[in-house]
């Protein structure tokens, strides 16, 4: 069998795999009134065996052209600042969603005062982006 071959069946039996995942927790938190706590602990089992496959299969190739950088180089080339707009955006946006109806009315000060930072967060992160070349 080619490598190909095997990539490809690794692929569709994890799709596969994936797609049953809803039933299988319907399953298990129906089994008992406490079922539910079941399924994290057999998604952190998942998480450690991947965890453990990736670490003994997964040696790829080191590339020579890699330039030999500085921390400083390391962290500017991670978008420090483009990180701080999505993830802080992103955050506040999924926070006000999350309180709002819930913990708080719609239109309480936390709520829309969320709503909007993130909002905002997010327009500088684009126009963050324009501005450095990404967009």
């Amino acid at each position: 069998m080619s490598s190909d071959y095997l990539i490809v069946l690794a692929v569709w039996l994890l799709t596969y795999f994936a797609s049953i995942g809803g039933i299988v927790a319907g399953v298990v938190t129906n089994a008992s009134p406490g079922g539910w706590r079941i399924i994290f602990w057999i998604e952190a089992a998942l998480h450690g065996v991947t965890a453990l496959g990736f670490a003994a299969l997964y040696w790829p190739t080191r590339r020579s052209d890699y330039p030999n950088l500085s921390l400083k180089e390391i962290v500017w080339l991670s978008d420090p600042i483009g990180s701080f707009f999505y993830i802080g955006g992103s955050t506040l946006i999924l926070l006000a969603l999350t309180w709002g109806g819930g913990n708080y009315a719609w239109n309480s000060a936390a709520v829309v005062a969320s709503l909007v930072l993130g909002f905002l967060l997010i327009i500088a992160f684009g126009l963050y982006g324009q501005s450095i070349g990404y967009g």
